[in-house]
């Protein structure tokens, strides 16, 4: 009688005894759970599971962050989970932007004061598609330079030089009548949301060193709410922007009445100091400047203007067209511009070098709009409803925010190498594969060799060579989860 050598089953079952885990996965919980134990305490086990899984999508996902997408990518969860989630009281973008307020206030204790500054501007949401989505209008997108419709968002900044934060936002409402059920009972432009949204910041405790803003922002009445509450401010003005420039002897206007003022718009006063010799020169910024002390209005005065010569042909220049360009996909019509910058600030102490810095760096809040619609899902809401939009929104915020920690956890050797972009993409291809009590750190990327054959090689415990030049694909240094110890948790 012949005995059969092999049993009717498999010896072992592969499928229980390896099991494959997206590195960004682990990661990004592991983050939540220590820098925002707040957030997740409220939810329950759960609701955790699905936000850290919906945080996922938002984050590392190209295409299909949505929860139908999300649930097919990870095959553990049902869309519908993830849906329910957006109804959740506790995860609101209310509850979502103070736990990132939170993180600023405790950043905040951490950096010099010099350092810290906020940063004010809105940007448009793209929804050409979307004709049903509550919050979205008819605007102007001065990105493409044509009218689109969108969500028009109003944002707060916060920077340290490391980080950049957002801590608030408000939607803007098209004024109707009568006005939707989830907008505000009386219309407020943007200019009114700005002022509630640095008053609403001020009150809860967050201080910085300067605040910066665009010639939008530049109104009376901004400016007279930041000088009460003893905000150190630098804005830019446009060139027609009309001015009070002191006069050393008092003279008649065309009144017949005596003043002690002159007004000019700021390209006349520009105008009267035509050549490149009548401004200070300053290597280290590539610009040549001149100080006025000048006001707006009778109420507004005491400030200083800095004239910077020919910004539009300087190498910082250059540097925000970059920003611009990448946002911008259509080609616009060349426009005549104004070469010269003007620059304005409350701060009687103030260097010109020091103001053109600070206003420098308000650019930052244009990169992470960058980085927000790139790579962090920004304008792929899919929801209608005004709540989950805010949500998904606040979801890219809190995106960002964990970026950013993920690439300043990394060695200064591999941090300079790697844009934000990049890093994610490195994230985005790591996976962890355990097999028992072994763990290997492997890249499934194009790069690399087929799934089969990394599989291969480490149920045969053999060493795989990576293709990527990218420290974070190198599958022979498995030991980069320790480069990705987390800031915040140490």
């Amino acid at each position: 009688m012949h005995k059969r050598t092999l049993p009717y089953g498999p010896t072992c079952n592969l499928d229980a005894a390896i099991r494959v885990f997206p590195f960004a996965l682990m990661t990004l919980a592991k983050l939540m759970s220590f820098a925002y134990p707040g957030l997740m305490h409220n939810l329950q086990r759960g609701a955790q599971v699905a936000f850290i899984s919906l945080l996922w999508g938002v984050t590392f996902l190209d295409k299909g962050s949505n929860p139908t997408g999300i649930a097919g990518k990870l095959g553990g969860i049902s869309h519908d989970r993830l849906q329910r989630l957006r109804n959740d009281s506790f995860l609101t973008a209310t509850v979502v932007m103070l736990e990132l307020l939170q993180q600023a206030l405790e950043l905040m204790t951490t950096t010099p004061h010099c350092q810290t500054m906020l940063i004010l501007d809105d940007v448009l949401i793209p929804k050409p598609y979307a004709k049903l989505i509550q919050g979205a209008y008819w605007d102007h997108d001065h990105a493409l330079k044509i009218p689109c419709f969108g969500i028009r968002v109003v944002v707060l900044l916060w920077s340290n030089g490391t980080f950049a934060v957002p801590v608030a936002f408000l939607v803007w409402h098209k004024r109707l009548d009568p006005m939707p059920s989830f907008a505000p009972r009386r219309y407020r432009s943007k200019n009114e949301l700005a002022r509630i949204l640095v008053y609403w910041v001020h009150r809860k405790g967050l201080r910085f060193c300067v605040l910066t803003f665009d010639a939008w922002y530049a109104k009376e009445e901004n400016l007279l709410l930041f000088n009460r509450l003893g905000i150190v401010w630098v804005t830019a003005l446009a060139p027609n922007r009309w001015l009070r420039l002191p006069l050393e002897t008092p003279r008649k206007n065309p009144r017949g009445k005596p003043t002690i003022y002159e007004k000019l718009k700021c390209d006349q006063l520009a105008a009267q100091y035509p050549r490149r010799e009548h401004y200070s020169n300053y290597p280290a910024l590539d610009l040549r400047a001149k100080l006025f002390g000048v006001g707006l209005t009778t109420k507004v005065r005491n400030l200083k203007l800095v004239i910077v010569k020919d910004y539009l042909r300087s190498r910082s220049f250059a540097e925000e067209a970059a920003i611009a360009k990448a946002i911008s996909k259509r080609k616009a019509k060349p426009k005549k511009r104004d070469p010269n910058k003007y620059l304005l600030t409350n701060s009687l102490d103030a260097t010109v070098a020091w103001v053109i810095l600070c206003y420098k760096r308000r650019y930052q809040i244009e990169w992470a709009f960058r980085e927000a619609k790139q790579h962090l899902a920004l304008g792929a809401c899919s929801a209608r409803t005004f709540h989950a939009v805010t949500q998904h929104i606040s979801f890219s915020f809190l995106g960002l925010v964990n970026l950013q920690q993920f690439h300043a956890s990394l060695p200064c050797e591999v941090r300079e190498d790697l844009t934000l972009g990049e890093c994610r993409r490195q994230l985005q291809q790591l996976y962890q594969v355990r097999i028992g009590k072994a763990v290997s750190l492997v890249n499934l990327s194009q790069q690399c060799e087929s799934v089969d054959i990394v599989l291969d090689h480490v149920l045969s415990n053999t060493e795989l060579s990576a293709k990527s030049d990218k420290p974070l694909a190198d599958v022979e240094v498995y030991k980069a989860l320790s480069y990705l110890d987390l800031s915040m948790a140490a």
